[in-house]
């Protein structure tokens, strides 16, 4: 009988833990979105993500050619967006805010860059961890 509930005691220790870990592992989330060409646009996911992967259909978070940019994605994770920081100029690609992330569309001043994680009709592809 004390064999069985030591066996018994170690069984639940082990299930508590693996209980724990699990809980503490992260849920995936995989969507696509049609940009709509707005400026500042948020794509509600109905929970607030730790980490948003974005790319354009092609499967691209920038291209350049001939030194011109267009910034179509990336990693961001809570507390830390993705951000064009150049020539004193401070202009938001991509970040998570509460229930999903926020996408951008503009041309940056000073550059033929172009921040394009809102492109009109273009299909976009994410994945958000929570």
């Amino acid at each position: 009988a004390s064999a069985r509930a030591s066996a018994d005691s170690q069984m639940q220790s082990q299930i508590n833990t693996h209980t724990t870990q699990i809980a503490s592992k992260c849920e995936v989330y995989v969507g696509t979105y049609t940009g709509d060409g707005s400026e500042e646009r948020t794509i509600s996911l109905g929970f607030t993500p730790k980490a948003v992967l974005l790319m354009n259909q092609l499967g691209q978070t920038i291209y350049t050619y001939s030194s011109i940019r267009w910034f179509h994605g990336g990693l961001c994770l809570q507390g830390h967006p993705i951000c064009y920081t150049e020539n004193d100029l401070n202009c938001p690609i991509l970040s998570i805010v509460e229930n999903g992330f926020q996408v951008h569309c503009q041309s940056i001043g000073q550059t033929y860059d172009r921040i394009e994680t809102n492109t009109a009709d273009t299909l976009f592809f994410y994945m958000a961890l929570y």
